[in-house]
């Protein structure tokens, strides 16, 4: 029994190790390291292990992504601006996170400087009921994912009593969540001169150049733009003009000869040589340009050239006043063009070059001074080191740096001696140098090809030392081979280049799964129950095993509920399984779609998920038309037995979407109102509805309302006389609803209590909607009555409150 906890001891020592190598891993770790480079993972690289996934970072290994935290980016624009003082102007900042897998950061921005008497402010916008409202802020903060960039205004305003000059504001934007990380941006405010005449330079009755200020503070001609010179003048006195400009327009130019004249803006004189073209001769050991096109400016560079063009190195071009003429070859002496050796000095005749050529035969090298030699090797005889061939390659050995020198035991004789260095490939298991080159300097470098863990590309092929190479991983370190290994499962690497990753038929790989919901969507009732099925397919290949999926609502409409029957399906490969979920929409939910989300993610391999979108319509019912009371009204105070009443009618019906034609039945104490004959009249033809009918005013007897001729209306009251009774109507409506109220005699009633029974029905259909019954009061003629009726609200009052 003790030897069987001492071995479950060993096993969670070891599991502890093992874990604290991977999650603190570091360059002296000999499980799996984490560092820049020559380890097993470098920085960016993640690994899988118990179920999760550890990312390889600067302070070590991670569970989550690497940040990397870098300044942003900061523009003003536009860069300057000009505007006068007391003007307002507005410039755009654009800021960039440059931060890496670090999530939204919030990034401050403040005016690091703005100019004396200046006012510098942020300007933010937003919509507010429909309305767009602009603020401006001192400072202002602004969140910002890893790699986005935003966009604010800034305000500038100068001071009314600024001067000209220019003037610099500096923004500054600072990372809050590393406020190490910042970065600043400045533009200009140009503030113009204030433009001001000067007085007139007058001597002995004659006006001079420069009376004048320009708006840059600038002097110019006075209008007639002449040159005049004033010799007597003094250099202080601000009217003088060179002499040579004496009469001339300022800021004008003119050749004499090769000599360009200028008379500039301020009637100062310059002069410039200029030729017809430039340059004059040619070197062709350089390449060089050819101007011509020649033109005399008043502005500089005073003489100018509008056509440029090449004269080639290495050969007799000639630069003329129409551009380039070609020429002969003539390279460098010693330089071989085919089988011809140009040699001596480096030279042109106008297009003719004046080096010698030669052709070289077999074993002779091209001498910059003697042509078409024989050179001599290692330990052949020579008289000077020209003698010697400058380099030369014998087998895999270079040859170079030759030294005509003494021969053996100090005989008179001299012979060609030579460094040496190899061409020979290098090629060990990280590192093939290959494609080495004899030059007259030794060896080149040649072609370095590194295999290794920081540094690498899988698969390549590189020949050295007559084999072929490949660098591949073999499952525990990069080197270069001359075989390529076997597969590798789950590292996710081409092992074999064989243009697929962990594609042994023993390996298994993973897919984000299928995930589909049925049916997509439902319609209920506010507060009704629906369920829905998930179907979750495996879609890991067969080498895999089972996986469980757990599954998760990552959506649910505010107010309702979402409840999984299962949160989690354990899933062959190729197989599928089923749950449900159950969602109640809010008892207050308004009619329309909401939708809600459901995630599958394979806890085998967290980072294989997939998700699921349905929708849960809410249909609310209106409340049916025969079941909807119109609402009456009576308006009339105090009624007289055979007086007028007016009464207001309001019907409304959600279930209709066109306008209805209506007619209304009018009883008073269960017997019809023939004095108000409004039955069995379609109320939107008979009274028209039209916007004539619409308008408030008082009765008219002008115009028609509707088709009847008898009903006249103008400004909103219709009239219609029965018998010998008026009838006052008016009316409003919609697609929906009825608004009408008119105004009839009342039969002689009793005094006391009546009832008023008003039923609305569609025009032409003998079913009637639900009648509204309202009770209204009539008075005797007496005045003892009218007295009683109008102390009865004095009579209750006291009957409530005694006093």
């Amino acid at each position: 029994m003790r030897k069987f906890h001492f071995l479950i001891f060993l096993f969670f020592t070891f599991l502890v190790v093992f874990t604290f190598n991977i999650t603190n891993a570091g360059p002296n770790d000999v499980w799996v390291s984490c560092c820049s480079s020559g380890c097993n993972y470098t920085f960016n690289q993640s690994l899988s292990f118990g179920g999760r996934t550890y990312y390889c970072c600067p302070n070590g290994w991670q569970t989550s992504p690497c940040c990397y935290r870098s300044n942003p980016s900061v523009f003003i624009s536009p860069s300057s601006q000009t505007g006068s003082p007391g003007q307002t102007l507005t410039y755009s900042v654009s800021i960039k996170n440059n931060d890496v897998a670090c999530g939204v950061s919030y990034f401050n921005l403040t005016f690091q400087s703005c100019p004396s008497g200046f006012t510098c402010k942020f300007i933010s916008c937003s919509q507010i009921e429909g309305e767009e409202y602009c603020f401006d802020y001192d400072s202002i903060s602004i969140p910002l994912g890893s790699g986005e960039t935003k966009f604010i205004d800034i305000n500038v305003a100068s001071s009314s009593s600024s001067s000209a000059g220019t003037y610099t504001f500096t923004v500054k934007a600072t990372n809050e969540n590393a406020p190490s990380y910042y970065s600043t941006a400045s533009a200009n405010y140009q503030v113009p001169c204030t433009p001001q005449n000067v007085p007139y330079c007058n001597i002995a009755g004659a006006t001079y150049f420069a009376d004048k200020q320009n708006s840059d503070c600038s002097y110019s001609d006075r209008g007639d733009n002449i040159c005049r010179s004033a010799g007597s003048l003094g250099p202080n006195d601000g009217c003088t003009a060179d002499v040579n400009c004496n009469g001339k327009t300022a800021n004008s130019a003119w050749l004499d000869g090769n000599v360009c004249n200028v008379c500039n803006s301020t009637c100062g004189y310059i002069s410039t040589y200029c030729p017809p073209y430039k340059p004059s001769s040619h070197i062709p050991a350089f390449e060089e340009t050819c101007y011509y096109g020649r033109s005399c400016n008043a502005n500089w560079p005073y003489c100018r050239y509008s056509s440029t063009g090449t004269l080639r190195q290495n050969y007799c071009d000639v630069c003329s006043s129409n551009g380039v003429i070609q020429g002969q070859y003539c390279p460098s002496p010693g330089t071989v063009s085919g089988s011809t050796c140009y040699y001596g000095t480096q030279s042109c005749n106008g297009t003719t070059c004046n080096l010698k050529t030669c052709i070289l035969s077999s074993g002779q090298i091209c001498h910059p001074t003697g042509g078409c030699i024989l050179c001599s090797t290692e330990g052949e005889f020579c008289s000077s080191d020209s003698d010697c061939c400058s380099y030369y390659v014998s087998g895999s050995t270079c040859y170079y740096n030759p030294i005509c020198s003494p021969g053996r035991r100090g005989e008179e004789f001299y012979v060609c001696s030579f460094l040496t260095c190899s061409l020979a490939d290098s090629c060990s298991a990280n590192t093939l140098i290959v494609g080495k080159t004899c030059s007259p300097s030794g060896c080149s470098a040649g072609t370095t090809y590194t295999c290794s863990a920081s540094s690498h590309t899988n698969c390549q092929q590189v020949a050295c030392g007559g084999s072929i190479y490949y660098c591949t991983y073999d499952g525990s370190s990069w080197a270069w081979r001359t075989s390529k290994p076997a597969e590798v499962c789950d590292d996710g690497i081409d092992n074999d280049c064989d243009g697929l990753t962990d594609d042994a038929p023993y390996c298994c790989f993973h897919s984000n799964p299928s995930v589909s919901i049925s049916p997509s969507s439902q319609t209920g009732s506010p507060g009704q129950t629906l369920t829905y099925t998930i179907t979750v397919i495996n879609n890991d290949n067969s080498a895999c095993n089972s996986s469980t999926f757990t599954l998760s609502v990552t959506s649910c409409p505010s107010g309702f509920t979402c409840n999984l029957a299962q949160t989690s399906l354990t899933i062959s490969p190729g197989y599928s399984n089923s749950t449900t979920i159950s969602v109640t929409s809010s008892s207050t939910s308004s009619a329309g779609n909401y939708t809600f989300t459901v995630k599958a993610t394979n806890q085998n391999a967290p980072v294989y998920s997939s998700t699921v979108l349905a929708n849960y319509k809410v249909s609310v019912t209106p409340a049916p038309c025969n079941q909807t009371t119109p609402e009456v009204y009576i308006l009339t105070p105090f009624i007289v037995s055979g007086g007028n009443l007016t009464v207001s009618v309001y019907f409304e019906c959600r279930e209709w979407y066109y306008p209805r034609n209506l007619t209304l039945s009018l009883k008073i104490d269960d017997q019809e109102w023939k004095e108000c004959f409004l039955n069995n009249i379609g109320l939107m033809t008979e009274l028209g509805w039209s916007t004539d009918c619409d308008m408030t005013g008082r009765m008219s007897e002008s115009g028609n309302c509707g088709s009847d001729s008898q009903w006249s209306c103008s400004q909103g009251t219709c009239h219609r006389m029965y018998n010998s009774w008026p009838i006052w109507v008016k009316s409003n409506f919609n697609s929906r609803s009825l608004n009408v109220t008119f105004t009839c005699k009342l039969p002689y009633l009793s005094g006391g209590s009546h009832n008023l029974t008003v039923t609305a029905k569609v025009y032409g259909s003998e079913i009637a909607l639900k009648p509204s019954v309202v009770t209204f009061r009539v008075g005797e003629v007496d005045g003892r009555k009218i007295i009683e009726l109008l102390l009865l609200p004095f009579k209750i009052l006291r009957r409530i409150f005694p006093f």
